[in-house]
């Protein structure tokens, strides 16, 4: 990993004392649950989900992949997400995890274009907005976590996954065109960074 992001990673883990109890509780669940899967199965994904699949989903998913290999667990978990509708990355939450030490490469001339996610030299991911039964997402043996209340509230069901649970988080979106834009994109990503990266040093394989 970048040593920049592997700094960032620490100084997550350095104030895992900023979560509060009732949010360790829940991410000692999931974590639980996903241990259990891996007792059995070896593998698994984590599919993250919102309502556009354009700020909180893909901060997330991009959290979990750093967190995996933070935490060696890159070979047992993979990581996805999804909207309940389709819109494109949004330029505010993909500056934020530049900021934070992300690499991002966009694909050129395309609304909706594919954007890899480096974390290192021959770490990378691809993503991109999309919905729950797109080819690039599982579609057996994973975990969803619904990271907005709207997709908790609309999608109780997820075809395929083993379990479905909610791991919401308040919209970065209500902060665009404000004063205070990058402060609340930063807050919200080094929120969802450091509750993931909890969640993982959680998950045991053994």
């Amino acid at each position: 990993m970048y040593y920049r992001l592997v700094r960032r990673c620490q100084g997550h883990t350095e104030k895992f004392s900023e979560i509060s109890e009732e949010r360790k509780e829940l991410l000692e669940q999931i974590a639980s649950s996903v241990s259990n899967i891996l007792k059995q199965k070896q593998k698994h994904a984590l599919l993250y989900v919102c309502t556009h699949n354009s700020r909180r989903s893909i901060l997330a998913q991009a959290w979990s992949f750093a967190a995996a290999n933070f935490y060696g667990l890159e070979e047992q978990l993979s990581h996805h997400s999804a909207g309940t509708e389709t819109t494109y990355l949004h330029p505010n939450a993909i500056q934020a995890l530049e900021r934070t030490g992300f690499e991002i490469f966009p694909e050129a001339g395309k609304a909706n274009p594919d954007l890899s996610f480096s974390i290192g030299s021959n770490q990378a991911l691809t993503s991109k907005s999309k919905l729950l039964d797109d080819k690039m997402n599982p579609k057996e043996n994973f975990t969803a976590l619904m990271v907005c209340s709207a997709a908790e509230s609309n999608c109780p069901f997820v075809p395929g996954a083993d379990q479905r649970m909610a791991l919401t988080y308040e919209d970065p979106k209500i902060a665009d065109g404000r004063e205070d834009m990058i402060s609340v994109y930063d807050e919200r990503c080094a929120q969802i960074g450091r509750e993931i990266l909890y969640m993982y040093s959680k998950i045991k394989v053994n």
